[in-house]
Order: C-alpha cells, then structure tokens, then sequence
C-alpha cells in the first residue's frame, strides 16, 4: 500500500470510528504516522481525502471499463446499488455529487475513448465528451437523490 492509499485508509478507519464531523486532518496525520508536509503533499484538507475514497471506490467497482457505454451503465448500476453514497458526499463535501460524477466520467471517458482510438480527442470531441458527461452527472444525480 502506498502512502496515498494509507492515508485513504486511516481516514475511512477513522470516520467509521468517530464520524467525519469529528475526524480533522491532523487525526489522520497522527494516525496514519506521517508527516504534515506528506500529508499536504497529498491532500489540500480532510474533504479531499474523502474524495479521493470515492474515487478509489469508483475506480474499483468500475474497473475494467473497456467502452464508454459500459462506463455510464457501471455508474448507474453503483448508484443503484448504493443509493445512500449521493446524499451523504453532498452533505459531507463542498463538491456536490454531480460534480463528482461528470469529472470522473469524463476523466474515465476520455482515458477510454482515446485508448481505443489510438489518439487523443480533438478540441470539438472533447466538447461532445464533456457536455455528454454534464448530463449523465446530472441525470445520475437526480436518480440518486430520488431514491
């Protein structure tokens, strides 16, 4: 384990046993052993570590993604399957949800589409990408809080 992903892992320890109201950033700097400076280096404050935990989930449960299809039905299916996860990363984060959800498709998306393309996306592709992504983030959120 890398020291990102302990940290990552202090963190979730330590939420799971106090609350994110209550855990700060030198909890986990004095839990996971490591300096303010490693910490920093890593994190701007305690929400982004949260965020990078939701990206290591979502990275994880929508591992081997091999089209862009199946990497907007993959998030649908873990909004299904975990209905709770939208509300509380926007009540616990400045992000809301939505924004979560269009950056990681869209950084996921492009990774995907220009490893089988062969090529990057051109200024209008990524336009189409991006604004495809806007909406998807927007109807994945709305579905989420619904439930």
């Amino acid at each position: 384990m890398n020291t990102k992903e302990h940290i990552i892992d202090t963190f979730t320890k330590l939420v799971s046993k106090y609350g994110y109201d209550k855990v700060n950033a030198t909890m986990i700097i004095r839990e996971a052993n490591v300096g303010r400076t490693t910490f920093y280096r890593y994190f701007k404050d305690k929400e982004d570590v949260l965020e990078s935990h939701y990206r290591q989930m979502y990275d994880e449960s929508l591992k081997n993604c091999t089209n862009f299809h199946d990497l907007a039905q993959r998030i649908l299916q873990r909004v299904k399957d975990n209905p709770y996860e939208a509300s509380m990363y926007s009540t616990l984060t400045r992000t809301p949800y939505r924004e979560f959800v269009y950056g990681y498709m869209y950084s996921r998306g492009k990774s995907i589409i220009e490893k089988v393309w062969k090529r990057k996306l051109n200024e209008i592709e990524e336009f189409h990408l991006s604004f495809f992504c806007a909406g998807g983030a927007r109807i994945t959120e709305e579905y989420a809080l619904k439930k």
